[in-house]
């Protein structure tokens, strides 16, 4: 993994120094955890698990995944997530304190701290497909830009699909489903080699 990072690093500071709106300096820590897994978290934290290594073919695929949690970093997706679940959270105990207001009563403390937690679940999950779908993007772009084979990482991609045994994505989905994942993987790709990693304007 310390090669993934060194492969990448210097690509995905320049694109993220580029979009000038996430967080550039990354901390990268390795868990024992054997799942297929990682994660982007707190200021430039990025976790990745010890089963990446036994799940992944090549290099890479590896690169695959450190580039798509420094991609969250650089999306500044952290702290989106955090303010769409403190902004659902709000919404959900508004409802339920305006339903009490308006039954006569007050509103059970309990219901509203209930309210509150799937108002914040519900605030974290309406943007997380898309949120997925631009790390995804911008892996394949930092990757492209650092000279990596974008087709032997399309390996991994195809693997997490099959994994998924879901065939189109949910509203409570965090994750695009497996063959929406690959079809926006590839269209990523094509574009990418089209504008010969130019930075697209929606990023």
């Amino acid at each position: 993994m310390r090669t993934a990072i060194q492969l990448v690093k210097a690509e995905a500071a320049n694109l993220c120094h580029e979009m000038a709106v996430g967080v550039c300096s990354w901390n990268f820590m390795v868990s024992p955890d054997r799942d297929l897994n990682a994660a982007a978290m707190g200021y430039g934290h990025i976790v990745l698990n010890r089963g990446i290594v036994e799940y992944t073919a090549t290099d890479e695929e590896v690169c695959l995944v450190v580039a798509h949690e420094i991609g969250h970093h650089a999306a500044n997706h952290v702290a989106r997530g955090t303010s769409n679940q403190m902004i659902g959270a709000l919404i959900g105990i508004a409802a339920v304190t305006a339903a009490g207001v308006a039954a006569g009563g007050r509103p059970d403390p309990s219901a509203t701290r209930t309210a509150g937690e799937i108002g914040a679940t519900i605030g974290r999950l309406s943007f997380s497909k898309e949120q997925e779908r631009e790390a995804d993007y911008l892996a394949a772009l930092i990757m492209y830009r650092a000279g990596l084979d974008l087709d032997k990482a399309r390996g991994l991609v195809v693997t997490m699909a099959a994994s998924s045994g879901r065939m189109q994505t949910t509203f409570l989905d965090t994750h695009p489903a497996g063959p929406e994942r690959v079809a926006a993987w590839d269209r990523a790709v094509g574009e990418i080699r089209a504008s010969n990693g130019r930075l697209p304007p929606r990023a």
